[in-house]
């Protein structure tokens, strides 16, 4: 009988550990615009010699984590950094480098290109602009970094590993459902933080706005009322 109690309660700690994290990562994005001109970092760009530089390469600094430029742009973040890790993302350990359990929002696309946050360049020889703070009219509604599990050994195309270009921005609900333990991490929900720092809980239905789990606007975009 005291199975399910116990279920529950590791359940709404690894939630509880989860949105910590987000906070954090969210204060981290904070001192990173602050000394960029007010930009949120971008997703991800891959340089003309390949590599690739990630959001969490830009903030690592405003996480406590010490990176050689080499390592920012070598694809993978060396040692374990729990704070990129969901507590309830049990995917298989990486061999020398960290997992990473959250995304910035690509979304959809318009005539604009893409139209959340999480811009992204590749074969570049300049890495994309973030998105400005003072572009986006709705910051408590706009989606900023979320949940995001994918894994090979779950029949992904690829490993979210932190400091890597892949998996480092995702583009709909449907991607976040049916990748890695997607479904599992919090019984159909996940955890969003917003450009204004605050984080919620959700089912990814309700961050859509008029869009669609495969083509999601709403919460996932920068721009208001869709």
């Amino acid at each position: 009988m005291l199975f399910p109690v116990v279920n529950r309660g590791l359940a709404a700690s690894q939630k509880g550990g989860c949105m910590s994290n987000l906070r954090h990562i969210g204060v981290a994005i904070q001192e990173y615009s602050g000394d960029h001109e007010m930009t949120l970092p971008y997703g991800y760009w891959v340089g003309m010699s390949g590599g690739g530089v990630s959001w969490d390469d830009l903030i690592s600094s405003y996480l406590d984590i010490t990176l050689t430029p080499s390592q920012i742009s070598s694809g993978s973040m060396p040692g374990r950094h729990s704070i990129l890790i969901c507590p309830a993302d049990r995917l298989p350990a990486l061999s020398g480098v960290s997992r990473r359990s959250y995304a910035m929002p690509r979304g959809s696309w318009d005539a604009d290109g893409p139209m959340g946050v999480g811009r992204t360049l590749n074969v570049s020889p300049d890495a994309p602009s973030g998105v400005r703070l003072a572009s986006i009219s709705e910051p408590s509604k706009t989606i900023m970094v979320m949940d995001y599990s994918t894994a090979k050994a779950k029949g992904d195309t690829g490993d979210n590993m932190a400091g890597n270009a892949g998996s480092s921005i995702v583009d709909s609900p449907t991607q976040q459902l049916s990748r890695g333990n997607g479904k599992q991490l919090h019984q159909g929900t996940f955890n969003y933080l917003f450009v204004d720092g605050h984080v919620e809980n959700l089912k990814p239905e309700a961050t859509v706005g008029s869009g669609s789990m495969s083509n999601p606007r709403g919460m996932w975009t920068v721009k208001s009322g869709d």
